[in-house]
């Protein structure tokens, strides 16, 4: 018997159109755009029509607007072609339909890239990334970081369905997460609970690249 909502054909994305996702950071908006990249938030995981994917030269959020999506999980290569919006500044790269998300097959997940609090910037947006650091503001659903190198706020994905940690002032935490906009704030969004934990026993506060494994 066929499933009661059987996935419709994905469209042909041609090799030859897919671009770095770096452009869709220097394309104007409007643009027809045509990436690949490897899933690092499936759709559910944020919300039930967005994922996240990242190639070697940034992350980009994808939004899909009707269809039946494919059941993706962390790794998965995909192929997409939509326009390149903006909602409430942060870019993303709208689908007309679930045609247009083409599966490539399994792979392995990318790991986060550590980084200082203080060194988070837009250049990193819509990456996965791993930072380390002392409570030092809290609010509801949000709280924000210092390893004395700058402020990062930590954010819950909007309607998360999972727990928010009660941290306090003072604590230590490292979290991992995807750098996020609204307006004008950058912020990180964990993808689950397990994501926010206690540090390893020694902080890489060195400024080293992100070749340590995270937590």
């Amino acid at each position: 018997s066929s499933p009661p909502h059987p996935l419709p054909p994905s469209a042909s994305i041609p090799e030859d159109t897919i671009q770095p996702i770096q452009m869709a950071y220097q394309q104007p908006l409007g643009t027809r755009l045509a990436v690949e990249g490897v899933v690092t938030v499936p759709p559910g995981v944020f919300s039930k029509r967005t994922l996240v994917i990242q190639d070697a030269t940034g992350g980009l959020l994808i939004y899909i607007r009707r269809g039946v999506l494919p059941a993706l999980q962390e790794g998965d290569r995909v192929r997409a072609m939509g326009t390149l919006k903006a909602f409430h500044g942060q870019r993303e790269l709208v689908l007309s339909s679930s045609r247009w998300l083409q599966p490539l097959g399994p792979g392995p997940a990318r790991k986060p890239r550590f980084l200082r609090t203080g060194l988070v910037h837009e250049a990193y947006m819509a990456q996965l990334l791993w930072v380390a650091g002392r409570v030092v503001q809290v609010r509801p659903h949000a709280f924000a970081l210092d390893d004395h190198s700058g402020i990062l706020w930590v954010r819950r994905p909007y309607r998360a369905p999972w727990p928010w940690p009660d941290l306090q002032p003072g604590e230590t935490v490292a979290v991992i997460g995807v750098l996020s906009r609204f307006e004008d704030q950058l912020f990180l969004q964990p993808r689950g609970p397990h994501e926010i934990s206690p540090p390893p026993g020694v902080l890489p506060i060195t400024g080293r690249a992100s070749s340590s494994d995270p937590p």
